[in-house]
């Protein structure tokens, strides 16, 4: 396993993810769907976020090399199999149980799909 490329896959998602909930893209969305509003302690919610980031990249590194996914199209094939059969259907669980907003949902899938399929690029492209 690559553990470089396992923490730059990360860092991407990381930043990919800033973006996405950043007030120019859907942060305004997002918060208004979720109810979501500024953490007490942003430093510590940015570090936690970054760490269980980097966890979802090792893991997803894992499933690459038992697949033995040796392309950036199979790495992708993986991430999008692994992103229906536990992310989707998991997350789907706010939406039945919770009464939260398919928006909300779609919203954050979206998200969570890109940034698997990204993460999954860079660990089974990197040569």
């Amino acid at each position: 396993m690559n553990y470089w490329a396992v923490f730059v896959a990360a860092v991407v998602s990381y930043v990919i993810g800033i973006a996405w909930y950043s007030q120019w893209i859907f942060g305004r969305q997002w918060k208004k769907l979720s109810g979501v509003r500024h953490p007490k302690h942003p430093e510590k919610s940015m570090i936690l976020g970054f760490i269980s980031t980097l966890i979802m990249s090792f893991v997803l590194a894992q499933f690459i090399q038992i697949a033995q996914a040796g392309s950036a199209m199979q790495g992708i094939i993986v991430a999008f199999w692994l992103w229906l059969g536990f992310v989707a259907t998991v997350s789907l669980g706010m939406v039945i149980w919770e009464g939260k907003s398919i928006k909300l949902y779609v919203l954050l899938n979206a998200f969570e799909l890109i940034s698997m399929i990204v993460m999954a690029a860079i660990i089974s492209g990197w040569a």
